[in-house]
């Protein structure tokens, strides 16, 4: 992707993923490493006691990869965990 803003040079060196986006969520900036990442990437974070649940995952327009998608919903500090049976 081509920086819009040369202010966002330092995306390509940063040693991760990072994008970068305007107030309206519109992405200004994105290095090779967040390009590249088509898999799921699944974690919980805290923040302040805030726990939350981060999901990112690739989405795909006719079959082809089309980019990445992310949720992050608050979750409870001890999340149940169910086991189902098939």
């Amino acid at each position: 992707m081509t920086d819009i803003n040369p202010l966002h040079a330092w995306v390509h060196s940063f040693p991760g993923m990072v994008s970068v986006c305007d107030t309206d969520g519109v992405i200004l900036a994105m290095n090779d490493a967040a390009l590249r990442a088509s898999r799921v990437n699944v974690y919980t974070t805290e923040k302040n006691g805030v726990h939350k649940l981060v999901y990112q995952c690739p989405w795909h327009r006719d079959g082809q990869y089309a980019g990445l998608m992310e949720i992050v919903a608050e979750i409870t500090a001890q999340m149940p965990h169910f086991i189902r049976k098939p």
